[in-house]
């Protein structure tokens, strides 16, 4: 009965701080990440030890490894963490505690030419909401939102969705060629055509990129070896003004180009049967999710 007194006593900061020093290996840089010294750190983690009777960590001079104790204990708290930073955004949200907020995480390979649409009603019909955005890999991202740090991402996807996460909507995103003004490229391109254009200086999006697997996979479904580019920027944004600059070729979604119209102009052509990709507007899987994320999802313009 004295141990699971003890065992439950352990409060939520000791079990963050034991999170950080799993992610960073290192007590002193899980000090640096929450504000304290190594040595608090240390004695937080050795009380967390002691209260259970088992070692989570594995410390030598050079490194800091999870025991497989460790590594149970660590998946329970993120849990436990994560279900309390849900209470607490419930509460807040619901009953009017503080200022509603709402972050929201855009995969770089979507393109700020969406911007727009995804927040344009929002922000007239919900202009008491604090937006913040943060931009990135789709990985990394669908991880933010696992981890309670963003609301709601739009990313890439397509599949299965991934543990934890749930696809509030998706939608599809067609590609088309975009070439410099006056490049003479056919207004509508089949394989014969593509086939041409195979020595054209190319411009496409760096890997890892589902957007990037999908051109590339669609043109060896065709019977065409992929383009060789000479340039790999990593968002479709840049590639478009680099095109525009008469600096290459490049497959884009059609979806990026509005932004683009009148400032820095480019031809567009066509592809028969043409690349897509599936777009997600994702949220954290949890019992209860804010309103300020229903009614985003539900603003956004297709």
């Amino acid at each position: 009965m004295n141990e699971l007194i003890g065992a439950s006593t352990i409060d939520l900061h000791a079990l963050k701080l034991v999170c950080l020093v799993a992610r960073a290996r290192s007590f002193t840089r899980a000090g640096e990440k929450a504000g304290l010294t190594q040595s608090a750190v240390t004695r937080a983690v050795r009380n967390v030890e002691e209260r259970l009777g088992v070692s989570l960590f594995q410390r030598t001079t050079r490194s800091v490894k999870l025991t497989p104790a460790g590594a149970a204990f660590v998946g329970r708290a993120e849990a436990l963490l994560n279900e309390a930073a849900d209470i607490g955004r419930e509460m807040k949200q619901r009953f009017g505690l503080a200022k509603r907020t709402l972050a929201v995480g855009l995969s770089r390979s979507v393109g700020v030419g969406y911007l727009p649409a995804f927040f344009s009603r929002f922000r007239r019909d919900h202009p008491e909401v604090e937006i913040t955005v943060r931009e990135g890999a789709g990985g990394e991202l669908l991880s933010a939102l696992r981890g309670a740090e963003l609301d709601v991402a739009i990313v890439t996807g397509g599949g299965e969705e991934p543990v934890g996460i749930d696809v509030c909507h998706q939608f599809k995103d067609r590609f088309v060629l975009v070439s410099p003004q006056g490049s003479g490229i056919p207004s509508r391109l089949g394989k014969a055509q593509l086939r041409d254009l195979s020595g054209a200086t190319w411009i496409s999006l760096a890997p890892p990129s589902a957007s990037a697997a999908a051109i590339s996979d669609w043109f060896t479904g065709r019977g065409l070896k992929p383009p060789r580019p000479k340039m790999r920027p990593d968002s479709f944004d840049l590639i478009v003004n680099l095109v525009a600059q008469g600096l290459g070729i490049a497959i884009v979604p059609r979806r990026v180009l509005p932004l683009y119209a009148h400032r820095r102009p480019v031809a567009v052509s066509t592809l028969v049967s043409p690349p897509e990709r599936t777009l997600w507007i994702a949220a954290r899987s949890m019992p209860y999710r804010s309103t300020a994320i229903d009614q985003f999802v539900a603003s956004v313009l297709f």
